[in-house]
């Protein structure tokens, strides 16, 4: 096993302390999560046919249609 040393601020390490919690396997489960979501993303990306300007153009118009969809539902209220 490797180890992995992070800073944390005093209060989080007070607050962590009063938690029956073992933090070392939350971590680590955490990170294993976290490559595994960014090796999956990054096998999809590089199979896409999509450009950045493609991916940022469709962002946009997502953005824009939410920003709707929530403008509509805030002033039936």
């Amino acid at each position: 096993m490797t180890e992995l040393r992070i800073d944390i601020s005093e209060d989080l390490k007070r607050k962590m302390a009063e938690l029956p919690v073992d933090w070392s396997v939350i971590i680590a489960t955490f990170i294993r999560e976290k490559v595994f979501e960014w090796v999956r993303l990054r096998s999809i990306v590089n199979k896409s046919k999509l450009t950045e300007e493609d991916a940022l153009e469709i962002g946009r118009k997502v953005n824009l249609g939410l920003a709707k969809r929530y403008k509509e539902l805030m002033s039936s209220k």
